[in-house]
């Protein structure tokens, strides 16, 4: 699943010397102050999060309340609002980095979801986060050269029971292995999980479908690493 035209995108973005993208009717700042080449190349051939984007689209309605694990730079979150309204979309960014480029994000679109500048952990305690110059590599996991700090993190059950959210989407490079299963999960109607087998391994990728599926839902979609579940019933 990859987007069409991505490599003529870029090249009319470069050219124009455009500072923005849309994608999905978002519009996201693509240049600037703490957003890396790599990321300016991939929102501007239209790769960036495209199979989430997707795969939330193909689920989110109106009705929905969506919780999100890991912002970035506020993509899936603004998709999320336009799809289910900003006061139905809660994000979770651990990274305080990226917090400046998500709130430019929403003012590009007048569209303000909640964010919590928070952790999502199995305890709910502070937690060492491992922060790196490329803002989508940073992460619970300690991977590489990267700069430790503390941040304040809630428990994945905790956000579930206050937020009341029926979609659940998740990027927390790796940390899904351990959140998912450690969590009652029998509110939400559909996840969109993007899995990292190059940290966890497939093995236990393969394990944590395994889990999923005892836990009432069935695979709809993987797709380039990323898995939609549906609550079992629903299609």
């Amino acid at each position: 699943m990859k987007p069409r035209f991505r490599s003529l995108r870029e090249r009319i973005y470069r050219l124009l010397g455009a500072s923005t993208v849309t994608l999905d009717g978002v519009r996201l700042q693509a240049v600037g102050a703490g957003i890396p080449d790599e990321i300016t190349r991939l929102l501007r051939r239209g790769d960036y999060e495209f199979a989430e984007r997707k795969l939330l689209a193909r689920v989110a309605t109106r009705g929905d309340r969506v919780l999100e694990v890991g912002a970035g730079i506020g993509a899936l979150g603004l998709v999320a609002a336009r799809l289910c309204g900003a006061e139905n979309v809660l994000s979770y960014e651990p990274n305080p980095a990226t917090l400046p480029i998500i709130e430019a994000n929403h003012t590009l679109n007048n569209l303000h979801p909640e964010v919590r500048p928070k952790a999502i952990t199995t305890d709910g305690g502070p937690i060492t986060f491992f922060r790196t110059g490329n803002i989508i590599s940073s992460s619970l996991i300690e991977r590489g050269s990267s700069e430790p700090i503390t941040v304040e993190s809630d428990t994945l059950g905790a956000a579930i029971e206050d937020f009341e959210p029926t979609i659940l989407l998740m990027d927390a490079e790796g940390a899904e292995i351990d959140l998912l299963p450690a969590t009652d999960l029998s509110r939400l109607r559909a996840l969109v999980i993007e899995t990292h087998t190059k940290i966890t391994g497939t093995a236990s990728v393969a394990d944590l479908k395994t889990q999923l599926t005892q836990a009432g839902f069935h695979i709809a979609a993987d797709v380039n690493n990323n898995i939609l579940c549906l609550r079992d019933g629903t299609s």
